[in-house]
């Protein structure tokens, strides 16, 4: 089979072959790096290339599936072919769930506007501390706080999320509440 820029990235045989060697069965996946595959896939739909869609879609099906934590709410960090291997609740990961699903909603995924509202609904909930205009840091899978810490960088992508969220669904919310951190 030979292969252009016009075959879809998941028919590229070399594309397969290093995807395999790096995530490997049973390797572990943290919530931040599947949502900026959703991020990334969803900018390379929206340029055209083919075959993005295609990883956007399992992409938001693994964020909804796997990562989202039923029992208790939020989305985990890391998970393998076993189940959670870190339930902890941390703002960066989250701050990128936003981002995914901003991302996803420009690329006009039907389940980026459902995946938008319940991160919100989780951020404001969990996460932001409308007295400092920051976000909180990090929690256990059951919500019980780690630390009282407030990190620079969970804000900064929260602030970059939250202004793609803006830009997606002109929710008027998540503008101000990037300019608040």
């Amino acid at each position: 089979m030979t292969t252009d820029q016009t075959t879809p990235f998941v028919q590229r045989p070399y594309h397969r072959d290093w995807l395999m060697d790096q995530a490997g069965t049973g390797a572990e996946r943290e919530l931040f790096a599947t949502c900026r595959m959703v991020h990334c896939y969803a900018a390379a739909d929206i340029l055209g290339h083919p075959g993005a869609a295609e990883i956007v879609d399992h992409g938001m099906r693994y964020i909804l599936d796997h990562h989202r934590d039923a029992e208790n709410g939020g989305y985990v960090w890391g998970l393998d072919d076993a189940g959670v291997t870190r339930g902890e609740k941390l703002a960066y990961g989250h701050a990128f769930v936003l981002l995914a699903a901003a991302s996803a909603g420009e690329a006009g995924h039907p389940e980026a506007r459902a995946l938008h509202d319940d991160i919100m609904g989780v951020i404001l909930q969990r996460f932001w501390d409308d007295e400092a205009g920051a976000m909180r840091e990090e929690f256990a899978q059951d919500w019980s706080e780690i630390s009282t810490y407030r990190g620079q960088n969970s804000n900064m992508h929260s602030t970059e999320a939250l202004m793609a969220a803006y830009e997606a669904w002109d929710d008027n919310r998540c503008l101000t509440m990037a300019e608040r951190i």
